[in-house]
């Protein structure tokens, strides 16, 4: 931030309309140490910005990868569940029919004691009795084949009826061990959701973490550059005092203006809104040491350093439209203040100085200062854009 001293000098110069542009710009330059700890602290916070979005970014797709795979494992679960729920009602209704099963043998088989009481047990019936009462032998042997015949097809149901069972019992048997082992299948899928529900909650942990130091760091950028911004103000009150005191620039356009890097028209960052702040020109990409041109007739109001963009030219043009040049290194600029400039005149060299990503000219059109701010408009207009 600028010192109390920085202010009231700036102030002072204002409000007296003194010739204190030199002494303005002494002043940034005696604060030029402090502003390239900002700047530098400024391109490590926007560098560590980046990193901290990559890693915000691999981590939200690891998450989106766990929780797909969640998904599948509860779809698993579920279908297996289906499947265990089908098997229960299978065996049930299997119990049932056991048990009908059993309650039909030992009816049978009640049956056939109860008769094989009264034949043999009771003494009520016996062969002498069939005998006596038959009317001749061959009515005794029918007698006898009946009684016998009865019996047995008893004892066959019977058998038919224990051979049911026990199959019935074996498929009880082979679905209770289906059953089993669809719940060791459903247990192991249990287990395995579990360890992704765990991993995703270290993962959300991680990124929740790494979510509020990149928001810090935003915020850190924000301040520093609120800094830069006050050390522009000051660049901006210095302008302003230069055009105070001579009456601002007396020289006539040469019509309409030419672009500022004439070998180079890649635009790498445009007017408007960049994270999170207002983005007031277009940055040019070219080469280091690629000629700047004056976009139009002019004088030079501002030559040297500016925090943020390194090193500025600012040439007021005729009716006090201004044009900003940015990010040249001290010794890739070629006019002085006062230096009246015609259109397409070289006048610095791009450069990579203050808060740059890479080489690229910083430009900006001004419409005028309001207090100590200059009014910054969108450039492309000018430029025929």
């Amino acid at each position: 931030m600028a010192s109390n001293k920085l202010v009231a000098g700036i102030l002072a110069g204002t409000l007296l309309l003194m010739p204190l542009f030199t002494a303005a710009e002494a002043s940034i330059e005696s604060d030029q140490q402090r502003l390239d700890e900002i700047r530098q602290q400024y391109n490590q916070s926007l560098q560590q910005i980046n990193k901290l979005r990559s890693e915000e970014k691999d981590l939200n797709k690891k998450l989106a990868a766990i929780n797909q795979q969640i998904a599948e494992l509860d779809q698993q679960i579920s279908g297996i569940q289906a499947e265990l729920n089908a098997g229960a009602e299978k065996i049930r209704q299997m119990e049932i029919e056991i048990q009908k099963t059993k309650e039909k043998l030992e009816a049978r088989k009640k049956m056939l004691m109860q008769r094989l009481r009264v034949l043999y047990e009771d003494g009520n019936v016996s062969y002498l009795e069939v005998l006596f009462q038959s009317t001749d032998f061959s009515d005794f042997i029918g007698r006898v084949s009946t009684l016998t015949l009865v019996v047995n097809q008893d004892k066959v149901l019977m058998e038919g009826i224990k051979k049911d069972k026990q199959k019935l019992d074996d498929t009880q048997a082979q679905l209770k061990q289906e059953q089993a082992m669809r719940q060791v299948r459903q247990d192991a899928l249990v287990a395995a959701k579990a360890e992704q529900d765990k991993i995703k909650a270290e993962q959300q942990k991680v990124l929740a973490q790494v979510q509020k130091d990149r928001q810090i760091t935003e915020a850190q950028a924000q301040q520093e550059e609120k800094e830069i911004q006050a050390i522009e103000a000051q660049i901006a009150a210095a302008i302003a005092a230069a055009r105070q005191r001579d009456g601002g620039a007396n020289v006539t356009s040469a019509g309409s203006w030419t672009w500022p890097v004439p070998s180079s028209h890649v635009i790498s960052s445009g007017y408007g809104m960049r994270w999170g702040a207002m983005h007031a020109g277009i940055d040019i990409a070219a080469p280091l040491g690629t000629p700047i041109v004056a976009v139009d007739n002019g004088v030079v109001r501002f030559a040297g350093t500016a925090s943020g963009f390194g090193h500025w030219v600012v040439i007021e043009h005729q009716g006090g439209v201004m044009s900003v040049y940015g990010h040249m290194y001290g010794d890739g600029i070629y006019v002085s203040v006062g230096q009246q400039v015609k259109r397409g005149q070289t006048i610095a060299a791009i450069g990579s100085d203050g808060e740059s990503t890479g080489p690229h000219l910083h430009f900006s059109v001004a419409t005028g200062i309001s207090g100590s701010r200059m009014i910054y408009v969108d450039p492309n207009p000018y430029l025929g854009q």
